[in-house]
């Protein structure tokens, strides 16, 4: 018989934001390590990984096969590898996405894989080979695997094929952070490798869920069997053999351990005391409650993962009972606290978690510092540039109200202060100085915290064009915030600047007691589009604040979007010591400071999916006066509204028209502008792609994808262009 063949996929990677990183990065070595017991050899086991090479067997030879993309996915299962294979386990661990008629994988930080193209490759290997196909899949919303994978009446009916995921298609998967690691796929691998059928390793994950309140998931299984699971019940991990005994190596670490931990119940306020009881006879290393806090509502399908841990502490007195006292913090709101307890011993073996519920009843923030926040925006140079920091500003009025809330998790739209040329109180200079001095002081107490955040065109030199004429200068600026930290000497101010060369504003505004987080360095033209999600600085950070991220975090999200899909066009700056210089000795101040309170939502970028895999054009340098088509292709299975561009100019304006669609080309996900546009300005022009999809009753754009046309006098030469790829 041809040889049990398996894959491995450990999607995501070590992208800013991304909260499943080790988890998911262990659970792929797990997978891996399951295997090699189970009978699987190396050459049998293909491992994709976006977290790069690994040596999981520990022989000094990275284990890991490639990366985690869907070019290497798509050539092992529509290749020999799978095509060759007795029978292809395919096991996937990573973040999901979903709209209303939609699911995605994410393969790595700019790739996602739909559940129609993984239903195609497995639909296309079982017409060509002889193969029985097991896929399991740990992601929010997999459900939806199960829905468009699982064997239907156009597949052989000799070939099994088993679908199972993690939970349902409307529900979020949860991976506990290290060392506890408690999740589906954990759970499903542990039962696994003890010699269980795919059935009863199934089930056991599916019962941890039921038994333990981590998280609501229900997970799914398709076997193709007339009785639901019968065709999985008769399915094994390598040969049908099973251990009868769990030694001190086993990699299968969950064992019992705990003879009782701290009771579940409701009590007013921190403190809590958390302990934990070993029974008889073990002695850990270590034993660490995981808290899974209360989570404000979810906007995206990612999972809840950065936990707090408490390492409890063993009772001199009596050995067998391990403790600790919590003061405060996580238990500063209140709701419902989810706490595992998970014992380490020799050899990295974990003991089975236990789990507790402890509600709060009332509590404190646990950033209780006093807030506030103005938000202004100034005219641009045209109509388009002002629409497009406007934008800017709502979206950012929008968020602030939103992170801003009182000690009982209600938000506070009156502690925001919003300005536009439009608003009731126009913004002007005096608007902005009179905010800070006068509304600013009477609102906040000595150690408050006051947010800044600009946007707007600039007028000339360290100069901000607002309305009417009238001019913010990077003076005025510092003189009022100074004016304010000499009234509240312990207060923390934080601008944040968004406007073409708000570097000229560095010197200026550094100061100590101040972050300042400029958009651009002097010179840099910025990046400034009119439409949602208003893709500039801004959103970038917005957008990664939003999520509960450090404003460290957040800054360097905003940086690293420019670093990778427009290098060399805008580099964002920080500084937060006071010296005037934006370099590697600045973040300590901004990465322990959040946009508002200190919660985080369990979500991705709500800016949009990244639906649009690459964008170009095929001529990526042409001459003046010559045509080019533009391209964009689109992840597999996605059908969207529409799909277009914007292009701006070389020197920083908009071009017209604004929009130009694309159309598809055949049945393919290549997108492409019907005739081609012959642009007449030479220089670097940047081209935003967008794909408008349906997500209910709403019209929804994804994230943006980038790429640059650059037009010279004489004849075109060699270029390049940038892409999701």
């Amino acid at each position: 018989m041809a040889p049990p063949r398996a894959i491995i996929v450990a999607g995501g990677g070590p992208y800013d934001g991304n909260g499943i990183a080790e988890q998911t990065d262990e659970l792929g070595a797990y997978a891996y390590q399951v295997l090699r017991a189970r009978g699987y050899t190396a050459a049998n086991i293909l491992y994709l990984s976006a977290f790069g090479e690994r040596d999981v067997d520990g022989d000094g030879i990275s284990d890991v096969d490639g990366p985690s993309t869907v070019a290497e996915l798509s050539d092992a299962l529509t290749g020999s590898f799978a095509g060759e294979a007795g029978r292809l386990l395919v096991l996937m661990v990573d973040h999901g996405y979903t709209t209303e008629d939609f699911m995605a994988f994410r393969m790595n930080p700019s790739e996602g894989l739909t559940t129609t193209q993984m239903d195609t490759w497995l639909d296309d290997l079982q017409a060509t080979s002889p193969v029985d196909v097991s896929l399991v899949v740990d992601c929010c919303y997999s459900g939806r695997f199960v829905d468009d994978c699982a064997k239907d009446a156009g597949n052989p009916t000799e070939r099994k094929r088993i679908v199972i995921s993690s939970t349902t298609r409307d529900s979020e998967a949860v991976f506990l952070p290290p060392p506890d690691l408690s999740s589906f796929m954990y759970t499903f691998l542990g039962s696994a490798y003890m010699g269980n059928s795919l059935g009863e390793a199934f089930r056991s994950a599916d019962l941890f869920f039921q038994t333990f309140s981590v998280a609501q998931q229900r997970p799914q299984i398709d076997d193709g069997g007339a009785a639901g699971i019968d065709v999985a019940n008769e399915e094994f991990f390598g040969a049908t053999w099973a251990y009868g005994v769990q030694s001190t190596t086993d990699i299968n670490q969950f064992f019992p351990a705990f003879d009782s931990v701290t009771p579940s119940g409701v009590q007013a306020s921190a403190p809590v005391n958390l302990f934990a009881r070993m029974l008889p006879g073990q002695t850990p290393l270590s034993v660490v409650a995981t808290i899974r806090t209360p989570a404000p509502a979810v906007p995206t399908g990612d999972p809840v993962s950065n936990l707090p841990t408490i390492e409890l502490v063993q009772n001199p007195g009596d050995p067998a009972l391990w403790e600790a006292t919590v003061d405060a913090e996580p238990f500063t709101i209140p709701g419902a606290y989810n706490i595992s307890f998970v014992a380490t011993f020799q050899n990295e073996r974990l003991s089975n978690p236990r789990f507790a519920t402890v509600t709060i009843s009332s509590g404190t923030d646990p950033d209780a510092t006093a807030i506030r926040a103005l938000i202004a925006a100034g005219e641009g140079a045209g109509v388009l540039d002002n629409l497009a920091y406007q934008g800017i500003a709502a979206l950012a009025k929008n968020i602030y109200e939103v992170r801003f809330q009182d000690n009982n998790g209600v938000p506070q739209p009156a502690w925001v202060r919003y300005r536009t040329p439009s608003t009731p109180t126009p913004v002007s200079a005096a608007e902005i100085v009179s905010s800070i001095n006068t509304w600013a002081v009477s609102e906040l107490p000595s150690d408050g915290r006051l947010f800044v955040h600009l946007a707007g065109d600039r007028a000339a030199a360290g100069e901000l064009r607002l309305s009417a004429g009238d001019t913010l200068t990077a003076a005025q600026l510092d003189a009022a915030l100074d004016s304010f930290q000499t009234a509240r000497p312990a207060a923390t101010a934080v601008v944040v600047l968004d406007t073409p060369g708000a570097g000229e504003w560095l010197t200026t505004l550094s100061a100590p007691g101040r972050v300042v987080i400029l958009g651009s360095r002097a010179g840099d033209s910025g990046l400034y589009l009119w439409f949602a999600p208003f893709t500039s600085f801004s959103q970038r950070f917005l957008s990664s604040a939003y999520q509960g991220q450090p404003l460290r975090t957040a800054y360097r999200a905003g940086r690293n979007f420019f670093d990778t899909f427009l290098p060399g066009l805008v580099r964002p700056l920080l500084d937060d010591n006071g010296d005037g210089v934006a370099d590697k000795n600045d973040g300590a101040v901004a990465g322990s400071l959040f946009l508002g309170r200190r919660y985080a939502f369990a979500g991705d970028d709500p800016s949009g999916l990244p639906f649009i895999v690459s964008a170009r054009t095929p001529t990526p340098v042409i001459a003046a006066g010559a045509s080019a088509i533009f391209e964009a292709t689109l992840l597999e299975g996605v059908d969207p509204v529409r799909v277009y561009l914007t292009r701006r100019l070389p020197d920083g304006t908009l071009a017209s028209p604004e929009e130009v669609d694309l159309t598809r080309v055949g049945a393919t996900s290549v997108w492409q502008t019907a005739t081609p546009i012959t642009p007449a300005e030479p220089g670097q022009h940047i081209l935003a792609f967008y794909a408008e999809y349906a997500d209910g009753a709403e019209t929804k754009l994804s994230d943006a994808a980038f790429a640059s046309l650059t037009v010279v006098a004489a004849p075109a030469g060699s270029g390049s262009w940038m892409s999701y790829e």
